[in-house]
């Protein structure tokens, strides 16, 4: 699915996607294998939703690590307060 679409342009949202997130959005996707991959399938599937990675928004990006919490939640008490404060 992702594999299907530009690696530039794929490189350029997950540069976006470690910008829109922060260190600590980053950090809690890299602290779990199963929350960096559901992070993954639901931007995988916004790309596809969007017809291409380019037209991704930051909604969805926030949406995916949303997905990801909720599929691996380990830290997510920890980290949504400051989640919250990094979206705003």
């Amino acid at each position: 699915m992702i594999m299907a679409h530009d690696p530039e342009k794929i490189t350029e949202l997950y540069v976006r996607a470690k910008d829109v997130l922060g260190p600590e959005g980053v950090r809690s996707l890299r602290s779990a294998k199963q929350r960096f991959d559901a992070f993954n399938t639901a931007l995988g599937l916004a790309i596809k939703a969007m017809d291409g990675p380019e037209h991704v928004t930051d909604d969805q990006i926030w949406g995916a690590l949303d997905t990801a919490l909720i599929i691996w939640p380990d830290e997510m008490e920890i980290l949504r307060p400051i989640l919250e404060r990094q979206k705003n």
